[in-house]
């Protein structure tokens, strides 16, 4: 089995399955995707305005969906580029989908855009299948394949007989 940084080109399943095999940072991160992304689905109705479909916010910290001014907190709080904390990065996002994904499983996928064929990281999370968009955080290591300076592409996804259905996509640089 081909493990996380190889160079082999595997297909975006079998990466999803590496994912899959390893072990409790993954767990913690997909329980943490899980929540916030049902608690998403009960703050999603005012939030839905505030970004362009198919496109992710990320910032360095939680902004308040309920705010009374959430559009222009989110604007202000939107990041290119996150730092990293106690040697990780913790992202803050929410994503705007393009449609309804039409599923509850969903794929967070990190790519490095010089070799965009091969996934960095894949992290699988459950959202609700007429959702509009997601909010949620996750935590990423260099553990995970990631290395800081290095611009990534982030998009959600959902695989279709091997084939990726993108659903948001953005770029942030790891610092």
């Amino acid at each position: 089995m081909v493990g996380r940084g190889e160079s082999a080109a595997p297909g975006p399943f079998l990466w999803y399955m590496v994912s899959v095999a390893h072990g409790t940072m993954w767990a913690r991160m997909r329980g943490c995707l899980v929540a916030f992304a049902v608690l998403a689905g009960v703050l999603w109705g005012r939030a839905a305005q505030a970004g362009a479909p198919g496109t992710i916010v990320v910032t360095a910290a939680p902004v308040d969906p309920n705010g009374p001014s959430f559009e222009k907190d989110l604007k202000k709080a939107k990041r290119s580029a996150i730092g990293r904390t106690d040697g990780k990065w913790h992202l803050y996002f929410i994503a705007y989908f393009k449609k309804a994904p039409g599923t509850s499983e969903l794929l967070m996928v990190f790519y490095d855009p010089a070799s965009s064929k091969v996934p960095v990281n894949t992290y699988p999370f459950s959202a609700k299948a007429d959702a509009k968009g997601v909010m949620s955080d996750i935590e990423i290591a260099p553990e995970g394949g990631f290395k800081p300076g290095r611009k990534y592409e982030l998009r959600i996804i959902r695989l279709i007989h091997g084939r990726e259905e993108v659903f948001a996509r953005t770029m942030v640089v790891l610092k």
